[in-house]
């Protein structure tokens, strides 16, 4: 005898659509919550395990305007602390974060730019107005930093940069500074995140700035 109750012929494909239904709203919401993926570094970058808290400071740009903590929140900085009067070291860091920034603004998807701040290890002779005519010339957004000693060694101090100044006997006002080369990376909350160390690719600083940016902001 034929079954005569069309429905149970289709009750089996009603309940594989509900379970495909189901699945699917499970997959989802696990791929809504699920944690982002790690971000893949080269081995020229360290990133923090957890990011590293700055207590403020007072210094000045190259502009001659206040330059504190609040400076470095709100956005990613790539920082380096060099000086002016370097020969090699500092004039080839900054070349290579201007060609940092020019890879990252040309690779899609787009993320947002990082500033670069460069903090003078030589605060007597890097006034504003020294600060203002060396970096521009590397790119017109960069901006230079100098102050009081007791604030730079304070900001120094907590992101692991050292200087030291090298008398010359013969020619006390041509000293040179023996000063970190590391690149660092500070997040937009103004905790250091990350540290390139020398010598850097600015093609692969950009690709490890675009995984530590896309990771931060999928995990906030």
């Amino acid at each position: 005898m034929s079954d005569s109750n069309p429905a149970l012929h289709h009750r089996p494909l009603f309940l594989l659509l509900l379970l495909a239904v189901l699945a699917g709203g499970l997959y989802l919401g696990w791929q809504q919550f699920a944690p982002p993926a790690p971000p893949r570094l080269s081995d020229q970058v360290t990133r923090l395990p957890q990011p590293r808290p700055i207590a403020d400071f007072a210094l000045v740009d190259h502009h001659e305007r206040p330059f504190t903590l609040a400076r470095f929140q709100g956005q990613w900085s790539f920082v380096f602390f060099g000086y002016t009067h370097c020969p090699d070291v500092c004039p080839t860091a900054m070349l290579d974060l201007k060609r940092t920034l020019e890879a990252v603004a040309a690779a899609e998807p787009a993320v947002e730019p990082p500033q670069v701040v460069f903090v003078t290890a030589d605060p007597e002779r890097d006034t504003p107005a020294q600060l203002a005519r060396f970096v521009p010339y590397f790119n017109p957004d960069f901006i230079g930093v100098t102050g009081p000693q007791d604030q730079l060694d304070q900001l120094s101090s907590q992101l692991s940069s050292l200087a030291v100044k090298v008398p010359n006997p013969d020619n006390p006002d041509n000293y040179l500074v023996d000063h970190t080369a590391s690149i660092l990376l500070l997040n937009p909350d103004g905790r250091l995140e990350a540290i390139f160390t020398s010598p850097h690719n600015p093609d692969t600083m950009a690709a490890d700035y675009r995984e530590l940016a896309r990771y931060f902001k999928e995990s906030s």
